[in-house]
């Protein structure tokens, strides 16, 4: 088939993208014999592109996505619309719906493929709109018209692929009068072949659709539909019945002709819908939730907002929309002095905020009016995209600083206590210390810090000298060994510079952490210490009227109750063991004159010396003898 003809065909004048393949019967591949304008304009190729040279390369050549199904289509149904990958010109991949018919040689030698192309990207999307029907309409269609001739066998053949094309096709002439349509434009309106007939009023198509129940919308009001029908639009989306749509796109062609093309877009506008829900749900949400949550681009204008954003930023939420540079809308928390920390610097508060260290920051924490705080959670998505989600933490900020009073309460009464009192962890790390036990441990109170281990706050008071009892024994206190074996007492004295003594207790709480407390206890030391003392004398005391008790003042020599004593001594020790008890009575002769003549004190004199004498050894020696 020559090109030249196939340009004076009526294919080139639509708006739909055509391409028609051939293949031969000995030939496994189909090659591409013919595409209208439209199809250079889908894949954005340059109609010399699509040139006899290039016509008949193999197809998978020309477009590697796509077009190589039509290779294997003569298994498939009538019409079946495929949807895959395309790829045009530039290697841009797109999405597309492909319609395919097929049409045989009375042989079975060779078989012509009528292929037609829909752009489902727009609906994939949501942004974009009906890219070729938009091209189609801006460009340069040269003037033609169904040819007042016998169609050559060829030309019978593609107008025969049109006809069978799943997509509903008509063409209306320059007085809006039915001119050609194929079968899926009869199944459309009504089925009924004859019903249609050629030169019909685009009005009078129009009621028939609506007598047979198509645009529902429509019934009762068939004179404003008829008015607005659309007819000047480049495509319309229309709902043929309940819960099934068509696209329509309308070419004009420079003969005053109109062509129609119809796609069934039911199962796309389900999805668009479905997604749409999802969408609106997912919006409902995000509003719902009262804490703020915005979106900015990656030039940082606002792409999306919940209501919590919108006024926790300004008293005039409509004040934020879409497109408004985060800048402005910084400008805009400081004018209603949402930040305390921005009044009277707000200039330089914004600039603050736009830095590259606050911006990329994952996380921040803001107070806002009214001694209200948020956490900023900050982050980037794929595509360039600015996120940041505030959580309302202004109850664990006073909750924090309630507890933060509280121990500050705490540190105070214990720095207060004048006995030293600390807490290590579970891992035996100082937590919590008063003053008293710095002081205790140190001269240098900051050199006792938190979280050292327990063991080098007590070698940091053996080398201080602050534990007399280690005096003369350093190394060993500060060995692990002895740490330990001291950790284990629940109870220990210890005894400090300057006869200052403490006890200390030891104790786990259920959480692992050790409780220390030092009790002062040097009074009690030194109390005790004079009890030993005043103990000690009154056994002395004791000990010496007891002898009083038994002996002479004089001689110190045993009297009357001591000889009693001690005979009943003897008598109790013979009575366990035996043996005889024997007393000797030694009588001084004329002592009572010595008293009278020479006085007491004479007397008393010659008693010492008698003493003196039974004490001397030669006299203990006779008196053994018996």
């Amino acid at each position: 088939m020559r090109l030249e003809d196939l340009k004076c065909n009526i294919l080139d004048q639509l708006s739909v993208p055509v391409a028609v393949t051939h293949r031969p019967s000995q030939d496994r591949s189909a090659r591409l014999v013919y595409v209208n304008r439209a199809f250079t304009d889908f894949f954005e190729y340059a109609p010399e592109d699509i040139s006899d040279d290039t016509a008949i390369h193999n197809i998978e050549n020309l477009l590697p996505f796509g077009l190589e199904l039509v290779s294997t289509v003569s298994g498939l149904e009538p019409n079946t619309p495929v949807e895959t990958q395309l790829v045009n010109s530039d290697g841009a991949q797109f999405s597309a719906s492909i319609s395919f018919s097929v049409i045989e040689s009375e042989n079975s030698e060779e078989t012509y493929i009528c292929a037609t192309y829909q752009s489902i990207s727009y609906l994939e999307s949501g942004l974009t709109t009906g890219r070729t029907a938009e091209k189609s309409a801006a460009s340069d269609i040269s003037e033609t018209g169904l040819p007042e001739r016998a169609l050559e066998p060829d030309e019978t053949r593609l107008r025969d692929a049109i006809s069978a094309s799943p997509v509903p096709f008509v063409i209306y002439d320059k007085d809006d009068r039915l001119f050609f349509w194929n079968a899926a434009f009869e199944t459309s309106i009504c089925g009924d072949l004859r019903e249609l007939s050629s030169g019909m009023t685009r009005t009078a198509v129009l009621l028939l659709d609506a007598k047979h129940g198509r645009f529902p919308e429509t019934q009762g009001q068939e004179p404003d539909w008829l008015s607005g029908s659309g007819a000047a639009k480049i495509f319309s989306d229309l709902e043929i019945s309940a819960n099934v749509h068509r696209r329509e796109y309308r070419t004009h062609l420079p003969n005053g002709d109109s062509l129609i093309m119809g796609f069934d877009t039911t199962d796309l506008v389900s999805q668009w819908q479905n997604a749409d829900k999802s969408h609106s749900r997912l919006m409902s949400a995000l509003n719902a939730y009262p804490d703020p949550i915005v979106i900015y681009d990656s030039d940082l204008k606002l792409v999306f907002r919940n209501t919590g954003y919108a006024t926790s930023v300004t008293d005039t939420p409509d004040e934020i929309v879409e497109g408004i540079p985060l800048r402005d809308v910084l400008r805009l928390a400081a004018r209603h002095q949402r930040h305390p920390v921005a009044i009277g610097r707000e200039d330089a508060w914004v600039d603050e905020i736009l830095s590259s260290n606050s911006l990329e920051s994952p996380s921040e924490d803001i107070e806002l009016q009214g001694d209200i705080h948020h956490r900023l959670m900050r982050s980037r998505s794929a595509n360039g995209d600015y996120v940041v989600i505030r959580l309302n933490s202004t109850e664990l900020v006073r909750q924090k600083r309630a507890a933060e009073a509280a121990q500050a309460r705490l540190l105070a009464a214990l720095n207060a206590y004048p006995a030293p009192f600390v807490i290590y962890d579970s891992d035996d790390c100082l937590v919590v210390c008063n003053d008293a036990y710095r002081a205790s441990m140190s001269d240098r109170s900051e050199s006792i810090r938190l979280g050292m281990h327990r063991t080098e706050v007590a070698r940091i008071a053996v080398r201080a000298g602050k534990i007399t009892n280690a005096v003369g024994s350093e190394k060993e206190w500060m060995s692990d060994k002895h740490q330990q074996a001291e950790l284990d007492k629940a109870v220990q004295d210890l005894e400090l510079p300057g006869d200052i003594h403490h006890r200390l207790l030891r104790s786990r709480v259920e959480n692992g952490d050790l409780v220390i407390l030092r009790i002062d206890t040097t009074e009690l030391v030194q109390q005790r210490r004079a009890l030993e003392q005043y103990s000690k004398q009154l056994e002395t005391a004791n000990s010496e009227i007891t002898h009083m008790a038994l002996h002479d003042d004089l001689t110190g020599l045993g009297n009357r109750r001591y000889l009693s004593k001690k005979f009943d001594e003897f008598v109790n020790k013979r009575n366990e063991t035996g043996g005889e008890i024997a007393a000797l009575h030694i009588d001084l002769d004329r002592f009572k004159q010595i008293n009278d003549t020479m006085g007491h004190a004479a007397g008393d004199a010659v008693l010492l010396d008698v003493r003196i004498e039974f004490q001397k050894p030669s006299a203990q020696k006779m008196l053994s003898r018996g």
